[in-house]
């Protein structure tokens, strides 16, 4: 890891689904917090509370496209924008 002090430079991490719960997802993009710009992907795909949880602990915007495959998974969110 890379620490630079007094740089204006933005960081958007794409994880994946790498990590299993929004608490160990949390802990570490906390420590990156000061240059992150979004995260993408970083729970497992249907972890909606979870992914919840982390956009709004970090005040984050968490970006999703490969979670959704189907029309109903959209669907399902069209009534809850904000989730």
């Amino acid at each position: 890891m890379i620490y630079a002090e007094n740089t204006a430079a933005t960081i958007r991490v794409d994880a994946n689904n790498f990590w299993d719960n929004a608490e160990a997802a949390l802990s570490y993009l906390k420590i990156l917090r000061p240059g992150l710009l979004a995260v993408k992907e970083p729970l497992q795909v249907g972890d909606r509370q979870g992914l919840n949880y982390l956009a709004k602990s970090l005040s984050l915007p968490v970006i999703l496209d490969e979670s959704f495959v189907q029309n109903e998974q959209l669907t399902a969110l069209a009534d809850h924008p904000e989730r």
